[in-house]
């Protein structure tokens, strides 16, 4: 996970990297809970109990980040959030593809998760190389033609498709060298509608 740091003199700097990285992680959490246990799936036990034991930790990383809110510095290092992200994410695509198709919803989905990323892809320079949605997630593949080219989307990724009643989850890769393409992951988890009379 690519992990954007800048560099900047004083304390007010440092709080500010210390509230934008918890902001992040928050987000994160605020996303995976209202997920998690949302809806029953018909899952492999194994992986059943792997995504519980996830849950706990990030449980036990939001509780010790809540009891040190004075301190400058953020108690979990960036480098364990990071892997737990890569985890959490991992975990999420292969409970999408082990989803049943609902043709209906997919196509619905597959319109409007690529006509809203048409409209951005200009701006933020990236190409879509996959959108599978299935019966309640979207996975959508992104990719830019080096890191520089990538990093406005960086912030602005994890917003868009803000008018779809999904949670989104972006995980950014790393290039094989600097001048390199770098690719993007989005995980999109959605509530269906109620059917009608139900």
């Amino acid at each position: 996970m690519h992990l954007r740091r800048h560099r900047c003199d004083g304390a007010r700097h440092g709080r500010a990297v210390s509230r934008g990285l918890a902001v992040a992680f928050g987000i994160v959490l605020g996303a995976l809970a209202a997920v998690l246990g949302s809806r029953a799936r018909d899952l492999d036990p194994l992986a059943d109990a792997r995504q519980a034991e996830l849950e706990k930790r990030v449980r036990a990383l939001e509780v010790g980040s809540s009891t040190t809110k004075s301190s400058s510095r953020p108690v979990v290092p960036p480098e364990v959030q990071a892997k737990l992200h890569r985890e959490l994410h991992t975990a999420r695509i292969a409970r999408h593809d082990r989803e049943q198709v609902d043709p209906e919803w997919s196509a619905s989905m597959t319109k409007a998760v690529t006509t809203q990323l048409d409209r951005d892809a200009v701006e933020l320079q990236f190409k879509v190389t996959r959108v599978d949605c299935r019966s309640v997630s979207c996975v959508v593949a992104f990719e830019w033609p080096s890191r520089n080219a990538s990093l406005p989307a960086e912030g602005s990724l994890v917003r868009s498709l803000a008018d779809l009643p999904c949670t989104r989850e972006v995980l950014f890769g790393e290039a094989a060298d600097p001048g390199g393409k770098i690719g993007a992951s989005m995980v999109l988890e959605c509530e269906k509608p109620a059917a009608a009379g139900k």
